[in-house]
């Protein structure tokens, strides 16, 4: 029970009491002292306010004790709880700060916390009232002294598990850093978690009624705390640090961090420090500085010179790091205890350095170091050389007036160049005019500045050279000209709508005698009212949200006369406008003649319409009929030919005759080209006719080319053909079979025919087209090739590329029907050749589709 003090001996729990409460509020004053430069929510002063709320609740104890009258027993009692309920918020508060946990600790929880705290003081100071803090309160002479005994109410309950989770809550976090910190540092954490949970073990134990003692000795363990503590400041700088704080800040450091004892070995490192080491970093713990950086020697030398501040370059994996290095001495008091190594990457701050250099040697700007006591050169750049012409050695130890660069034999430019430096100290765009080694003249806007390195004085100046600028302005003065001369009338108006510049054109067209008559004046003079009222309602709101406005418009000249123009409005950033305006009288009258003669030209257009659709239809009934006498030609030319080719194979194996069997040849071979002249030509009227149709399915591109290479390999074999077929992946293309067939064994025919004597290769592959679906196949061979002139014939009808074989088997149609079989497919065909005799590649496009075959569709050629 709170405040219960039945058995023990009184003096000696208060004679601990008031220890307990003048060593609590002697080492907070201490701290307050030592750390009071530390802001305001520093470890220290936390612990120092914790420190002294255990001083309150012990003086509020004693006071109790010490007291005789129920009236002050009752305030003293609830006057120890401004100490009691201070101490869970700021506990938490504490361990929070110490363990690094900083961004949680936000203006809103700390006052929560204490809000918190304070509600429950409230009520404590008001139970009198309302008896939800202790249901009752007893007074008990014992001895000489007066007690008391308390029963707890619910709010007594609350507060008792709201502390016991704030405290559990600091004491966890505390506890945790003791796994986490580094070792130097857990000896901290160690002190703080005895110290914290000595006096508030003590307090659970007497609440649960587990001492069997009836005095509440959880102030006087505050005794041992406070010991604890006063060691721990003394000696460890307890509070002085945070240092799962500094352990999160150096683990995370970018910068390589070494410590080492004052033994020269290494007790400790971050992260960043790992890539120095050529074995596991955590074995190098113990190692000697030499040993260390042993690859490094530069270090080690530095270090045993006491040069303790040194630039230091690192190869890590090929790249190249610069460090500031660092050596700080580690000090305990006034005992050194070992040396902080801290490498500053300052790679960026190098190579910037290096940036800064090119830019100067490589700027396009004319950059020069001159002496300010003789106006010698000191330094320049490439640019001021490449501008001036002169090379460095001739430049530096001259002035500008030695070199001749500064040409004035007045001295106007060197004495206006003094007297601005002298007056200002600098010159910032200042115009010039210099001269190159070779005479050629420099416009420059000069800015030049004193600085002061080691104790002497310079003028750095930057020339930018303006040449183009003044040519630029010559051109702009022609423009102006070219404006003031132009035939389209030119204005421009100020914000408030009136004239500030007409050029003549525009005083002439408005039928006015001089520019003065408009200027100043607004443009509605120009304009009656009728067509004032649609700039009001139409023209301006359009100009107003666009900036532009572009169209027709009647004018109004001097005279009052009214003309047809067309103006362009385009607005200025200072709120004016820029007027064009052209008379467009004429042009209206010749626009009209122009109407006049379209209906003429449109009534012409008609009539030709009617006799080339007329004569349309009469080239297809043409075409019809062509393609009707070639399907009938074929057929009947392949009735005679049939008995011919099964006839004369019979009555070759009757002759013995060896000419007459060469004759026979001959006349077997003939008939063989009619056969095949005559299917070619009929493929081709089919292929010509819009109403043939095929069927559309899906084929393997890789099975196809497989069979037509299997198909021809005599033919290969005949010709010392060798074939290599690139075409190993599937792919699947939306093609009619047998046409896809014939055009494969077209060009595979047709390659081997054009293979030089001595025999060849043919290549054939076939690859998706970038960004589109279609299939490019190439089908190369190494023979005759062809010429640009060959090429451009390559498809047409009865074309053969090499006149000197005509006695081939071949028609002529062949390519001509790879054409027809493509196009109609919706792809494209063409052939490509170095030159004679340097081999042809034939490609055609055709459509990949998924892998799973579609259903197969009959389609006419007319659809695709």
């Amino acid at each position: 029970m709170d405040g219960l003090y039945m058995v023990g001996s009184v003096e000696m729990y208060i004679f601990f009491i008031v220890c307990s409460a003048v060593l609590s509020l002697l080492l907070s004053l201490f701290l307050l002292y030592t750390y009071k430069s530390q802001q305001q929510f520093s470890p220290a002063r936390i612990f120092s306010m914790i420190l002294s709320a255990v001083s309150i609740w012990s003086f509020g104890i004693l006071l109790s004790i010490l007291s005789n009258n129920g009236a002050m027993i009752y305030f003293w009692e609830q006057f120890k709880y401004v100490g009691l309920l201070l101490i869970p918020p700021s506990w938490l508060l504490f361990s929070m700060k110490w363990t690094g946990r900083t961004s949680w600790i936000t203006k809103r929880k700390v006052v929560l916390f204490y809000f918190v705290s304070l509600i429950l003081l409230c009520f404590v100071f008001t139970d009198g009232i309302h008896h939800l803090f202790w249901s009752e309160f007893t007074i008990i002479p014992h001895q000489s002294y007066v007690l008391n005994t308390t029963t707890p109410g619910p709010l007594w309950w609350i507060n008792a598990i709201y502390s016991y989770i704030l405290i559990s809550t600091g004491l966890y976090y505390l506890l945790s850093g003791i796994t986490k910190l580094k070792t130097i540092y857990k000896i901290h954490s160690i002190i703080l978690s005895i110290g914290a949970i000595v006096p508030w073990a003590a307090n659970f134990l007497f609440i649960s009624g587990i001492t069997g003692t009836y005095f509440d000795y959880t102030p006087v363990c505050f005794i041992i705390t406070g010991t604890i503590f006063t060691v721990g400041v003394s000696t460890f700088s307890l509070i002085d640090v945070i240092p799962l704080a500094r352990n999160t800040v150096f683990e995370n450091l970018h910068d390589p961090i070494f410590m080492f004892d004052v033994q020269d070995r290494l007790i400790e490192f971050n992260k960043a420090a790992e890539p120095f080491f050529k074995e596991k970093a955590s074995k190098n713990i113990g190692k000697t500085i030499s040993s260390i950086f042993k690859s490094h020697p530069q270090i080690i030398e530095q270090f045993n010179k006491k040069n303790y501040s040194f630039e230091f370059m690192f190869d890590d994996n090929n790249t190249v790091k610069y460090f500031d290095v660092i050596i700080t001495s580690l000090q305990e008091g006034d005992r050194l205890i070992g040396n902080l190594f801290s490498f500053r990457d300052i790679s960026k701050i190098k190579r910037a350095e290096e940036q800064l250099t090119a830019l100067y040697v490589s700027s396009p700007t004319a950059i020069c170091l001159n002496s300010l006591e003789t106006g010698k050169f000191i330094d320049v750049n490439k640019s001021f050389m490449d501008k001036t012409g002169w090379n460095k050695q001739e430049i530096i130890g001259k002035t500008l007036m030695q070199l001749g660069i500064w040409d004035d034999t007045s001295n106007e430019q060197q004495n206006r160049f003094r007297s601005i430096i002298k007056e200002k100290g600098f010159i910032e765009n200042e115009s010039f005019i210099f001269k190159a080694k070779n005479g050629k003249e420099i416009h420059g806007l000069l800015s030049s500045k004193t600085i002061t390195v080691d104790n002497q004085s310079f003028i750095l100046s930057n020339i930018i050279d303006i040449s183009q600028q003044k040519k630029s302005e010559e051109i702009i003065k022609k423009q102006l000209t070219v404006i003031k001369s132009s035939i389209d009338g030119i204005a421009i108006l100020d914000k408030e709508s009136k004239f500030v510049f007409v050029n003549d054109a525009h005083v002439k067209i408005y039928g006015y005698e001089s520019g003065n008559e408009i200027i100043g004046k607004t443009w509605t003079i120009l304009y009656n009212e009728k067509e004032l009222n649609r700039f009001d309602t139409e023209i301006m709101p359009e100009f107003s949200k666009n900036g532009w406005w572009r169209g027709e418009a009647v004018g109004k000249k001097k005279d009052g006369v009214l003309f047809s123009q067309e103006i362009t409005l385009t607005a200025l950033d200072d709120g004016g406008l820029v007027c064009i305006v052209r008379d467009i009288t004429k042009n209206k009258m010749i626009i009209k003649e122009l109407e006049d003669a379209h209906e003429v030209l449109f009534t012409i257009n008609k009539d030709l319409e009617r006799k080339v659709k007329q004569r349309t239809e009469k080239i297809e009934q043409l075409i019809k009929q062509k393609d009707d006498f070639i399907n009938q030609l074929g057929h009947d030319l392949k009735t005679p030919l049939t008995p011919l080719m099964v006839l004369l194979p019979m009555l070759e194996k009757k002759i013995a005759s060896k000419k007459d069997k060469e004759l026979f040849t001959v006349v077997n071979r003939n008939v063989v080209f009619m056969k095949e002249l005559v299917n070619k030509t009929i493929n081709l009227a089919k292929l010509n006719s819009d109403k043939i149709p095929f069927n559309i399915e899906t084929i393997s591109l890789t099975d196809e080319i497989k069979n037509s290479v299997v198909n021809n390999q005599v033919l290969f074999e005949e010709n010392d053909i060798v074939v290599e077929n690139h075409v190993i992946d599937e792919i699947y293309v939306e093609a009619d079979h047998i046409l896809l067939q014939e055009l494969l064994n077209n060009l595979i025919t047709n390659a081997v025919k054009y293979s030089l004597e001595e025999g060849g290769s043919i290549s054939i592959d076939a690859v998706q087209k970038t960004g589109s679906s279609d299939i490019i196949v190439s089908i190369s061979d190494t023979g005759i090739g062809m010429e640009s002139s060959q090429i451009k014939q390559a498809f047409n009808e009865f074309y053969k590329a090499d006149d000197s074989r005509h006695n081939l088997d071949s028609s002529g149609l062949g390519l001509n029907i790879c054409k027809r079989i493509v196009e109609k497919h919706g792809g494209k065909i063409w052939v490509e050749s170095p030159g004679k005799n340097q081999g042809s590649t034939f490609y055609f496009t055709l459509k990949k589709v998924k892998k799973e075959p579609l259903k197969q569709k009959e389609t006419s050629i007319s659809s695709i």
